[in-house]
């Protein structure tokens, strides 16, 4: 239908003068077109020897509109979207590959496609014309009705209408063919040819004509809708000059947590991945599930300027510091490190920007989604290269609610992430150099699970990495204020504020408080354990004070009353005491006072832990020095002063 609609486009912007002879009477009354319809089309244009297989889709009632143009030489698409005012031409070569721009439907470029469907102002808005309008068909062109005739072996009604421009350089005739009515499973009758006759303009050659004499065959002419997709462009084709369109959904402000299963179809692979995110605490962990309990979690701390990597099977932990090839770090226009933003962590968005590409159904719920194109694009920690890709996010729709409470009310109603695709050639850096670019590949991550509530303080907590000697344990006296239960307090929200009070009361990194434990201690009040610990390694932080330091900086703020935790609205006056002074007193245990207000229960557990860790570490101590003799004997002594098993350290 493409051609035909440019022809007659043509004549549709020329004054003409009925020439027809006259036909076989009034006949029966004109056929109408549907709405909506999609139908194949058989083209030969006789002048250039040419027969073209096309594909339209129309589409009145949503406004748009979309011709497929089959040749040797691959596939030419065209979507016009009156709604949009956007046009998109996708191009599909033979073997596969597509390239596609887009352009406003009023540029210059966009003529072709606007007389495709032709275009009206109905109410000061560009609308798609109706079927007869852009075939030049209906009462207003004064067809003719010739009489019964036998079209490709189908009973056919002949209709005719003659047009000439008053210049002469215009003269056609066109014969439409309808089926009879009842023909086939069609209620109705339906087109099954077009033939136009006559002399054009030549496109090549000033004041010269050339003869028409073009035979479209409508084949399998379908009344009706047709599916949404097929007026989008295909999911994964990026257009360059898109209209940006609807924005994207809003992140959360600060923090989020997401469960990820990553597909590589590629290398028959699934993976798993948890993200932790926590922007203005600075703090980012990801733990990759290999197999429980065997994961390997990343923890970045950027206040300390440190990654800690965890095996969680064996507590085995390693201290680096965070440079550019951290997982979630960035640099700053100064050259500083520091937390990569929302955005920039979670779309990647960086320099680029996405266009909106519509509604889909993705696992069975209703998204939307947005596409990016991307070139050099860093990823996983700057080690692979996206080239020639791009990155497509699907959101729920509005109305879907996410239900996360054991109760099964919703606890969310907005967009939440569903899915991301990264798909292009990656490029990898080996360690001596060398770059590997792998054939065109796709990588999906669906999202299992989106939490927006503040992440547990424990999410963070990097203890595991330091020794039994750089911990030093307190407590902390909270008592209740009326009105308030230990039950009715959220535990993880609590342990979060008390380290973050803590932490800002003496100017150090949330990090280096670590441990945290809630107990019921009386009716009236609750007693919260913690540890202090030592600086880490390769620390940059301003405030490197030591871990006594700390622990005397404490005692005495919080014991004064210059510290507070407020919980809603609910705050708690502290106190504090110090449980064990581990490092100055050999690992072992000291009660302070004997009269704590614990119950005996408590103390007694207390006090076995204590003589037991004791025990442990004297023959620890024992069985390291033996070690160190035996290594300094050889020559072959060697320590990893972070390692959480440190006195397990044998001959290399």
């Amino acid at each position: 239908m493409a051609l035909p609609l440019f022809v007659l486009m043509t004549l549709m912007s020329t004054c003409f003068a009925q020439v027809c002879l006259q036909g076989n009477g009034s006949g029966p009354a004109l056929p109408t077109f549907p709405d909506q319809f999609s139908t194949e089309i058989e083209a030969n244009i006789l002048y250039l020897n040419l027969t073209l297989r096309i594909t339209e889709y129309y589409d009145n009632i949503n406004n748009r509109g979309r011709i497929d143009v089959y040749s040797t030489f691959g596939t030419n698409t065209t979507l016009v979207n009156y709604d949009t005012l956007e046009v998109s031409h996708i191009a599909t070569a033979p073997d596969g590959s597509k390239s596609c721009f887009a352009a406003p439907l009023a540029a210059n470029s966009s003529r072709f496609a606007r007389r495709l469907f032709g275009t009206e102002i109905i109410n000061g808005t560009a609308h798609v014309t109706t079927a007869s309008q852009f075939l030049l068909f209906g009462a207003e062109f004064n067809e003719t009705y010739i009489g019964e005739e036998m079209v490709r072996g189908i009973p056919c009604l002949r209709w005719q209408s003659c047009n000439a421009s008053q210049d002469g350089r215009v003269n056609y005739t066109i014969d439409y063919y309808f089926t009879k009515a009842g023909w086939s499973q069609y209620p109705s009758m339906i087109p099954v040819q077009i033939i136009v006759r006559g002399i054009r303009p030549d496109n090549f050659t000033v004041d010269a004509t050339h003869e028409v004499n073009n035979v479209y065959s409508f084949i399998n002419f379908r009344p009706g809708p047709a599916d949404d997709d097929l007026f989008r462009v295909t999911p994964g084709q990026v257009c360059m000059g898109r209209i940006t369109g609807k924005p994207l959904p809003p992140l959360p402000n600060d923090y989020f947590t997401v469960l990820y299963e990553n597909i590589e179809a590629d290398i028959a692979t699934i993976r798993y991945l948890r993200e932790y995110y926590y922007y203005s605490q600075q703090l980012y962990r990801a733990d990759f599930l290999v197999g429980f309990p065997n994961t390997t979690t990343i923890l970045e701390d950027f206040n300390e300027g440190v990654q800690y990597t965890i095996n969680n099977q064996y507590g085995d932990c390693s201290v680096i510091p965070i440079d550019s090839f951290s997982s979630a770090s960035t640099t700053d226009s100064e050259g500083m490190l520091h937390l990569q933003t929302l955005k920039e962590h979670f779309l990647r968005t960086g320099s680029f920007g996405y266009s909106y590409e519509g509604v889909s159904q993705v696992r069975g719920v209703d998204t939307e989604s947005w596409i990016s194109l991307r070139n050099n694009e860093p990823l996983n920690n700057n080690q692979t290269t996206l080239v020639n890709g791009y990155i497509q996010v699907f959101f729920t729709q509005p109305g879907w609610s996410v239900v996360t409470s054991f109760n099964g009310r919703p606890t969310s109603n907005m967009s939440v992430p569903w899915r991301f695709i990264i798909a292009g050639n990656f490029s990898d850096r080996l360690p001596n150099g060398t770059q590997i670019t792998s054939p065109y590949s796709t990588s999906l991550y669906n999202v299992l699970e989106f939490q927006t509530n503040e992440p547990d303080s424990d999410v963070f907590d990097a203890s595991v990495c330091f020794g039994i000697d750089q911990h030093t344990l307190l407590s902390l006296n909270l008592p209740l204020p009326a009105g308030t239960t230990y039950t009715s307090i959220d535990h993880n929200l609590l342990r979060s504020r008390v380290r973050m009070a803590l932490s800002q009361a003496v100017n150090i990194p949330a990090s280096r408080i670590g441990g945290l434990h809630v107990y019921q201690r009386s009716a009236d009040s609750i007693i919260l354990f913690l540890h202090v610990l030592d600086a880490p390694p390769f620390s940059k932080h301003q405030n490197t004070m030591s871990r006594d330091q700390i622990v005397s900086q404490l005692m005495d703020k919080v014991n004064k009353g210059q510290v507070s935790v407020t919980l809603g609205d609910v705050t708690f006056t502290p106190s504090i005491r110090l449980r064990t002074n581990n490092g100055t007193n050999n690992g072992t245990c000291e009660e302070k006072e004997e009269s704590d207000g614990l119950s005996n229960g408590v103390v007694a557990g207390i006090s076995v832990a204590c003589f037991i860790v004791g025990l442990m570490a004297g023959m620890c101590i024992v069985c390291l020095i033996h070690c160190i003799l035996r290594a300094k004997s050889s020559g072959k002594y060697t320590t990893s002063p972070y390692n959480k098993h440190q006195d397990e350290a044998v001959l290399t």
